[in-house]
């Protein structure tokens, strides 16, 4: 019998918590986890499955495309020996598996929904795709999974798999690495949030552990570009009239001669493999040919089959796996589901206002090669050609937090997601600083050249005080700062914890201490201690809120303003965020900068 695999413990919690959920009556949760982090894996293990198959029940694994199906029945081949598992989509119909991975595409058809009963378990993968109202509710609705859901027994996490109920409602399990439309459907309308909240890992925790790359990212500019002149039509760019902007200012030539320059590998001093997007498939033939020339092995995938057959497809690939072609130029292709961790290089030369998309693209680059050991692993790059990267981040992470809630007038019944999709279209309609497809557009035009950006966003969530520590708020409880290292190496950082209380009259915070996180990098102290902030202070954080919310942007009330004139500062002209910024800053500098002065003073003494 092949040995069982070792699943990572945030895998064994996502099942726990898709367990849990269900026990407590909830049938159709959600688990967000970034690409690269493994959701085939923990959908297709023997744990989440055989309380069901065991049961004489069937799994039914819903994938987007045929692709992700056959991707997905190798793995639950591989992780299930002893089941049938069975493919429907196209020509194929193996419906008396006892695990099926089914395209969405076949199963709109009603005639292939009805071959496939006995239904125990419903995963529908890239989930972000479901609503109601499109193919996916209609499969659900097929299966009864709208129905009123009868309360179950109460289940314990940690129990052994057998403690499942058997129901003649199917239970759901959604699993996508952005949780979120670029649309204005409401996801709500299918997914359900546990009490407990929605099961999430982000790229900043696959990059912490390993699990991902970490990436850098460069925004090359195109001379005379201007996205000004490209339409908006059904909330993104066109990307008819995108094309026409790239091929007018010659630009497949010009990131040609970026990727030259900066997707050089530093261990082997080759060039690094990538993917580049673009708006169609004439363009991105144009982009193949410039990089070709350049001296760039370029090939081109996309899904107009009458132009690339399937076996021509698979081709292009296999050769961009083995080294022969060194840039896969995609049109809506990879944007989900591929998965190739020798390349570490994306080229985002298709703009969107859809942050989802944007991250689906980037993450197609985080999977670390796993032949290369990690100490010799490069971050991953992202060339961002259209400014991308100046409008998104790659944190996907859906704000559900008490703070920004404060800024709907939520009514009763409307669950978690439908309040955040509330809120994102009020975010859509009323952009800070006015911001939006025009201004984002007017932001973007000049002469060429490559600046650095942060696709994480750090700007947004730390502060510094008047003495110049590094901070951000832990919720409600703490600050977590940093403290240049005494000890350790030059430019090297301590994570440390103090509280938001008063000090006692000795001026000693009796709760403020040093963490285990020392002598670090800067990077790697940031990056500790946004997780320490959100462990310390729960979805509250200021690492969770970023400066968007749109609570930041209402008034301050009277109770606010009457503390922050106590502390010196004119309220006059401020948002509620401005304000509460400024207060935080001055309770953080009274707290922070006199415990930094005596760890510097006690080191000098």
């Amino acid at each position: 019998m092949t040995p069982a695999r070792q699943l990572r413990d945030y895998q064994h919690e996502a099942i726990a918590y898709l367990r849990a959920a269900w026990a407590a009556g909830v049938n159709r949760p959600p688990a967000v986890l970034a690409t690269g982090l493994g959701k085939t894996e923990i959908f297709t293990d023997p744990t989440l499955l055989d309380p069901f198959l065991d049961a004489g029940q069937r799994v039914l694994d819903i994938v987007h495309t045929d692709e992700l199906a056959e991707q997905a029945a190798r793995k639950a081949r591989r992780n299930n020996p002893g089941r049938r598992v069975g493919i429907v989509k196209a020509e194929m119909n193996q419906v008396t598996a006892e695990i099926i991975i089914a395209s969405r595409q076949t199963l709109q058809s009603k005639k292939r929904r009805d071959a496939i009963r006995s239904v125990g378990l419903i995963v529908i993968d890239e989930a972000h795709h479901a609503l109601r109202t499109n193919t996916y509710g209609k499969i659900l609705e097929h299966y009864g999974c709208f129905a009123a859901d009868e309360p179950g027994p109460v289940i314990d996490p940690h129990d052994g798999p057998d403690t499942y109920p058997t129901r003649s409602t199917p239970m759901v399990a959604g699993f996508t690495a952005t949780l979120a439309r670029g649309d204005k459907g409401k996801l709500s309308t299918v997914w359900q949030a546990p009490p407990g909240g929605i099961f999430r890992r982000d790229v900043l925790f696959g990059i912490r552990r390993g699990y991902l790359l970490d990436v850098r990212a460069k925004q090359v500019i195109i001379p005379d570009m201007d996205l000004r002149k490209v339409k908006v039509t059904g909330g993104d760019f066109s990307d008819a009239s995108m094309a026409e902007e790239l091929e007018r200012t010659f630009a497949p030539e010009t990131i040609a001669k970026a990727y030259l320059e900066h997707a050089v590998s530093e261990r082997t001093g080759q060039l690094r493999k990538g993917i580049a997007f673009w708006p169609l498939i004439d363009t991105a033939y144009h982009a193949a040919e410039a990089f070709n020339a350049a001296g760039i092995p370029s090939e081109v995938v996309h899904g107009d089959r009458t132009r690339l057959s399937k076996a021509e497809r698979r081709a292009v690939l296999a050769r961009l796996h083995s080294g022969e072609t060194v840039v896969v130029h995609s049109v809506d292709a990879l944007n989900e589901g591929f998965d190739e961790p020798t390349v570490d290089v994306a080229v985002l030369a298709s703009p969107t206002l859809s942050e989802p998309r944007y991250q689906q693209r980037g993450g197609r680059v985080l999977r670390p090669d796993l032949t290369v050991p990690p100490a010799e692993r490069e971050k991953a790059l992202l060339l961002d050609c259209v400014g991308a990267g100046a409008r998104h981040g790659l944190r996907g992470l859906i704000d559900l937090s008490p703070e920004r809630m404060q800024g709907v007038n939520a009514q009763d019944g409307d669950s978690l997601l439908e309040i955040d999709m509330m809120l994102q279209e009020i975010e859509e309609q009323q952009p800070e600083q006015g911001g939006g497809a025009l201004d984002f557009a007017e932001d973007y035009h000049g002469e060429i050249s490559v600046v650095e950006y942060d696709p994480l966003g750090r700007a947004s969530l730390w502060s510094r005080t008047p003495e110049g520590a590094w901070f951000m708020s832990a919720g409600g409880v703490g600050y977590v700062f940093l403290v240049e290292s005494i000890a350790g190496e030059p430019s090297h950082y301590d994570v440390v914890l103090c509280s938001k209380l008063s000090y006692r009259r000795d001026g000693v915070d009796p709760w403020a201490r040093a963490t285990d996180y020392v002598d670090l990098p800067l990077e790697e102290a940031l990056g500790w201690a946004e997780e320490l902030a959100v462990e310390t202070g729960g979805h509250g954080t200021k690492s969770l809120i970023g400066k968007k919310s749109v609570w930041r942007r209402a008034e301050p009330t009277e109770a606010q303003k009457n503390y922050a004139t106590k502390l010196g500062i004119v309220p006059d002209g401020l948002s509620k965020g401005e304000l509460s910024e400024r207060i935080d800053n001055v309770n953080a500098a009274r707290r922070i900068d006199p415990l930094v002065r005596r760890v510097v003073e006690a080191s000098k003494a």
